[in-house]
């Protein structure tokens, strides 16, 4: 992969990792919701269910982004919690250049 494919897939990895914040966001809302019910039911659906798919859909939504946010050249180190990446803008296993 050529220095301009990996900064255009890293650009594409960023923006699939900040559009599936939604979906893990309403997945937890949804979570603490049904847990702070005091509803019997809704839909005729229990709270509980609520609850289950509100953890489903974070937890899966967790998983993907660990494995999404990686570099492109590599795929080593998760490149979102390392701060000389945001800094740099390149990737700590590797060296290559990122922005």
């Amino acid at each position: 992969m050529d220095a301009d494919a990996i900064k255009r897939e890293h650009r594409i990895r960023q923006r699939r990792y900040w559009f599936a914040q939604i979906p893990m966001m309403g997945g937890l809302l949804l979570t603490v919701w049904a847990g702070t019910s005091h509803h019997e039911r809704l839909l005729r659906i229990s709270p509980l269910w609520f609850a289950l798919l509100g953890f489903v859909v974070f937890a899966g939504g967790v998983a993907w982004s660990l494995n999404n946010y990686r570099c492109p050249a590599c795929n080593g180190r998760l490149l979102g919690t390392a701060k000389r990446v945001q800094q740099t803008g390149r990737c700590t296993a590797c060296g290559v250049a990122l922005r």
